[in-house]
């Protein structure tokens, strides 16, 4: 990692300030990091960052690490938490049967989820200097991203039929808006019939040839039997 040796709340608000986030525009609304409650206390205590980050970014604990973290430590839970209501961290989504449910609007784990694919990298990683690591982690995130999203575009595209209901009824009666893929369906139907008679087409030509062929065999036997009849008279 970047901080191979101490990965310190000091230095990572360090390396945010000076590094990822030098100018005071560009910095996001949330920042997620599995330390976030260690970097908002060392951040507390340092007046000239307090002034500049409270104001623009707020840090909060991942999920995945956030079930570890002391139930009894108020700060954490209380500007730390990954699922706060204030803010634009959840979200609300209604479900086919009208009832609501609280989401989360952002997958704070998708770091740990890149960590755990780069593993099978660790043997080249472990060799590299700061420079190559950055480069490397960079095109290969570039490359992982890409090969996922065209994955879900593929896992997309293969579905057969998606309907939509409309819950306008009074009775709640599902009603079919539209489906896609039915007049493919019906070109597939089509050629599917084309096929089926052109080869019952080919199966009837082929059995008249076979019985013009049984026809001309038998022709063919009775005109010897004839000759070989004639012989035997002479």
């Amino acid at each position: 990692t970047l901080f191979d040796k101490a990965e310190s709340a000091s230095n990572i608000l360090n390396w945010l300030d000076t590094v990822v986030y030098p100018n005071k525009e560009d910095r996001p609304d949330y920042i997620c990091i599995d330390k976030a409650c260690l970097v908002l206390r060392h951040l507390a205590l340092q007046p000239e960052y307090w002034n500049e980050w409270s104001q623009t970014t707020r840090f909060i604990v991942d999920t995945y690490h956030y079930i570890n973290h002391k139930a009894d430590d108020l700060l954490c839970r209380t500007y730390c938490n990954p699922t706060l209501e204030s803010g634009d961290l959840v979200g609300e989504r209604i479900d086919d049967d009208g009832t609501i449910h609280k989401v989360r609007e952002f997958n704070t784990e998708a770091s740990e989820q890149l960590n755990a694919w780069m593993t099978g990298f660790d043997s080249i990683l472990k060799r590299m200097v700061a420079k190559n690591f950055r480069w490397f982690l960079h095109s290969m995130l570039f490359y992982h991203v890409k090969h996922v999203l065209e994955k879900k575009n593929i896992n997309t595209s293969n579905k057969e039929v998606q309907v939509f209901r409309s819950w306008d009824n009074e009775d709640d009666e599902d009603e079919v808006v539209s489906s896609t893929y039915e007049d493919d369906a019906e070109e597939v139907d089509a050629e599917v019939e084309e096929v089926e008679e052109e080869s019952s087409g080919s199966s009837e030509s082929v059995e008249e040839n076979e019985e013009v062929e049984e026809d001309e065999e038998e022709e063919m036997m009775v005109e010897e039997d004839d000759e070989e009849e004639d012989e035997y008279s002479d």
